[in-house]
């Protein structure tokens, strides 16, 4: 990358992200069955904060953030994969919100399975690509 690259952010861009964040945050609150009134307390910011958060009306402080990501178990990775241009392979670059969020929602027996099945198909494309 150049070093005089612009690395401003419009606001187009801004909303863009907003709804990016908040639309994660509320997959892994309702993942974790948590209100936003319960994570609102648990993090000592109002319900009405978590709220617009969530509709991308708002970023939170790097604190809120933080504690976020905590109470609610997830990475920063998670929360901001789609927002941070670089060429690292998250897994919010490899699957999609709807597949994260169903992923999220198995047992931990059924995430051994998923495990297994993707295994097993990358071993036969292996195959495959060596005949």
């Amino acid at each position: 990358m150049n070093k005089q690259e612009n690395y401003e952010i419009d606001e187009k861009k801004s909303k863009e992200y907003k709804e990016i964040i908040g639309k994660k945050m509320q997959i892994a609150r309702r993942n974790a069955n948590i209100t936003q009134s319960d994570l609102a307390e648990l993090i000592n910011v109002s319900t009405e904060h978590i709220s617009n958060m969530e509709r991308g009306e708002s970023f939170g402080s790097m604190e809120t953030n933080i504690k976020i990501c905590n109470a609610l178990n997830i990475s920063a990775n998670f929360l901001f994969g789609n927002t941070i241009n670089n060429n690292l392979h998250t897994i919010d670059f490899i699957a999609d919100d709807e597949f994260i969020e169903n992923y999220l929602k198995l047992n931990s027996h059924n995430k051994r399975t998923i495990n297994i099945i993707v295994t097993a198909l990358v071993d036969d494309q292996e195959r495959k690509i060596k005949k």
